[in-house]
């Protein structure tokens, strides 16, 4: 029987933090106060005036990989969101290993990749063998057996957010190679998938 791990590394390429609504509040730098409209007078008959309130929302691309799926759908409910984030080496296993969440609040949405490098030894340099495997995300598969190539899982197009926030939780699922795994030296071993999303 086999007595060592194989396991993946998930590597986000690119992470924003979040940021979002701020108030335009300085009269100074503020364009769209103007010092230059007429005073309302009073005629005796009843009159209003008027006060313009403003406020901007910031541009948010985040993503994050984390140990439970997200099902909310606003940012206080991301902001509760009681997961941890991944930073280390999962054990390849049946079911999710991962979650990979996507918040967007652009119009023009973004274009999320991955791509997977082959299992290598970790522990040992002399142990030049390495294991195949499949990553699943968002029903894209990559096999470190025949593809070299990001693969793309969402679309700008996708996760835009004309009218909302954008935000989905996918999860990540692997499968090794039977045969290059059964015919491995005993030692353990990781593979890397990296994700990489592109905002415009």
């Amino acid at each position: 029987m086999k007595k060592f791990t194989a396991a993946l590394l998930l590597v986000l390429a690119v992470s924003t933090l979040s940021v979002f609504a701020t108030e335009k509040g300085d009269k100074e730098s503020d364009s769209f106060f103007s010092d230059t409209k007429s005073p309302t007078t009073f005629s005796g008959s009843d009159s209003s005036v008027t006060l313009d309130l403003a406020t901007a929302v910031n541009g948010l691309n985040y993503i994050a990989i984390t140990d439970k799926e997200f099902t909310g759908t606003t940012v206080e409910e991301w902001n509760q969101f009681n997961a941890k984030q991944l930073d280390k080496a999962v054990t390849v296993d049946e079911g999710p290993l991962a979650f990979i969440n996507l918040i967007n609040n652009k119009r023009t949405g973004v274009a999320v990749y991955f791509k997977a490098e082959k299992m290598q030894s970790v522990d040992n340099a002399s142990n030049t063998y390495t294991i195949d495997y499949k990553v699943n995300v968002n029903n894209k598969t990559f096999d470190t057996n025949s593809d070299s190539q990001n693969i793309l899982f969402v679309s700008a197009n996708e996760s835009a957010a004309p009218k909302s926030i954008f935000m989905e939780s996918y999860p990540v699922s692997a499968a090794l190679d039977t045969v290059s795994y059964d015919n491995a030296p005993e030692d353990n071993y990781v593979g890397i998938v990296t994700f990489t999303f592109s905002a415009s």
